[in-house]
């Protein structure tokens, strides 16, 4: 007897989260180049649209209404939806046939039109990668009851090592070094009351025995492993261009983890970094490294403290003019949310120091 198709509103759904520079990235593409999974690239809808339409009915007015938004609405220099080369025409009529839709299932199908790189057999997984989403897991998962969350954790001294040569990290050591704090914090909050549905993976695991870490993860994805998962970089060319990474700022960032596993670049900050910087990240973090299996070089120094006074109390506005902008359509919010903050335009340009890639 035949299996019958599993409709894609029914298909299950995983994410991806974690620091950015954490290796999210090359976990997206260890999937991408799976036949039975579709994980594009990153474009975060869902909690941005979720407000809008999570009580309305999909006919077709709505329907013709979503697709404009998630074309038209969220525009931003590292997110765009035509990178995910969809026919819309194809996804609006895969809707109206599906029928009776909520959210969670009309972002299914969203996600299923991607069209990868890779060839696709009948699919067995939705997911999506997206290291905003670690701050929007609870919304998340009132959206999709049983996703699964994989969360990629790397050492925060080689997290912030990388992350400072990026135009999406911040000037400041102490700003890159708190916000891997509250990454780590989201995740261990959702793993408390989620534990079947967590996975954290080491990026330093990853690196040195891909094989085996993927094969645990299938597992946990209740998916086989494969062992193609393992040749995405003879892809590159195909995946830079493709999708249009070689069109925007990000293109080096992505460049660097469309390569094979660099077991040298795990203790690259060693090197790259000061004395005062590994202590600056330790001191912040201390008890979270410990707690995660990475050893602190130094003793914590609560004087160093003092420099991050600057960066909570900018955290604190930020919080609070978060909730305000709540009120604003999407395009407005994220425009706001991800615009450089006077913040980081004074404070951050005297006192930061970043090499801009």
């Amino acid at each position: 007897m035949n299996k019958r198709k599993v409709k894609i509103e029914d298909l299950p759904m995983a994410i991806i989260v974690g620091s950015p520079r954490s290796g999210t990235s090359m976990l997206r593409t260890f999937f991408d180049a799976h036949s039975q999974v579709q994980i594009p690239t990153e474009f975060p809808f869902f909690p941005f649209l979720y407000d809008v339409y999570r009580n309305k009915p999909f006919e077709e007015y709505i329907i013709d209404s979503y697709i404009a938004r998630i074309r038209f609405t969220i525009q931003h220099q590292f997110w765009n939806i035509n990178r995910w080369n969809i026919d819309f025409e194809s996804l609006k009529k895969s809707l109206l046939e599906a029928g009776n839709l909520r959210f969670a299932g009309v972002c299914k199908h969203t996600v299923a039109s991607f069209k990868s790189v890779f060839n696709k057999r009948e699919l067995s997984l939705l997911m999506l990668k997206e290291p905003l989403y670690t701050y929007y897991l609870n919304k998340i998962n009132r959206i999709f009851p049983d996703v699964k969350v994989i969360a990629i954790e790397r050492d925060p001294r080689a997290q912030v090592n990388s992350i400072r040569n990026f135009k999406f990290g911040s000037r400041l050591i102490t700003a890159n070094a708190l916000a891997w704090r509250k990454a780590q914090q989201k995740i261990a909050s959702f793993q408390k009351k989620n534990q079947n549905k967590t996975y954290i993976i080491k990026y330093d695991q990853l690196v040195q025995d891909p094989e085996k870490e993927l094969t645990s993860l299938c597992e946990f994805l209740c998916i086989p492993f494969e062992k193609d998962m393992l040749n995405y970089h003879l892809w590159k060319d195909d995946i830079l261009k493709t999708y249009g990474f070689e069109t925007i700022g990000m293109h080096p960032s992505i460049k660097s983890t469309m390569q094979k596993p660099d077991v040298s670049k795990i203790l690259e900050w060693k090197e790259a970094l000061s004395k005062r910087e590994i202590q600056l990240i330790e001191t912040v973090n201390y008890r979270g490294m410990k707690r995660r299996g990475y050893i602190p070089q130094y003793k914590q120094n609560y004087f160093l403290f003092l420099l991050y006074i600057p960066v909570y109390i900018h955290g604190l506005i930020q919080t609070f003019l978060s909730y305000m902008v709540k009120v604003l359509p999407p395009s407005r919010r994220i425009k706001i949310i991800f615009s450089p903050s006077l913040f980081e335009r004074t404070y951050g340009r005297i006192f930061g120091k970043k090499t801009r890639k």
